[in-house]
């Protein structure tokens, strides 16, 4: 997002505020259904979770049911973390060489920032694709040394990051 705070602030206020009113829907909908005592929609101002328990609660003292707006809702909450953590080697899977590109240039990048000089390197056309995973990539700086550099898979900003563990000979040579 950058320096854009108004989308950073549009992402945590306006889910919540559209929790409110979902909630308001809720509570009408159920009494005019039929529902002598509801769980109120304020108390969604506590966040969803809250009135989805209590909403739970109400409805399941009346009917005898009513568990599955709150099981949908944590089992929406565990999808999210799940993928937060498969996506990114899920993808570097179905990808391989777009990845594996991407780590040389990666590599490239740094030690034209380090040095100022232009290095070529080589990766395995099978990246990591867990974090923490290491590869070790052949690299031919512009003096002609050959070294291996060795690479890691970590997360950065919600996505992935190559992050050189090791430069070999060439981290001593500069």
């Amino acid at each position: 997002m950058g320096a854009n705070w108004l989308v950073f602030v549009g992402i945590l206020v306006v889910p919540y505020f559209v929790t409110i009113g979902l909630a308001y829907l809720d509570y009408s909908a159920l009494k005019s259904s039929g529902h002598s005592k509801p769980a109120h929609w304020a108390w969604s101002f506590l966040t969803a979770p809250v009135y989805l328990l209590l909403r739970a609660r109400a409805v399941i003292r009346e009917t005898g049911h009513g568990i599955g707006p709150v099981l949908v809702w944590f089992g929406n909450g565990i999808l999210q973390v799940v993928a937060a953590v498969a996506v990114p080697g899920l993808l570097i899977s179905l990808l391989p060489a777009m990845f594996s590109a991407q780590i040389e240039e990666s590599i490239a990048n740094d030690a034209m920032s380090i040095s100022g000089s232009s290095m070529e390197v080589t990766c395995p056309t099978v990246p990591p694709v867990l974090f923490g995973e290491e590869t070790e990539c052949s690299a031919i700086s512009s003096n002609g040394s050959r070294t291996e550099i060795l690479v890691s898979l970590e997360r950065a900003n919600g996505w992935i990051n190559w992050q050189v563990l090791d430069w070999g000979t060439w981290g001593m040579e500069r």
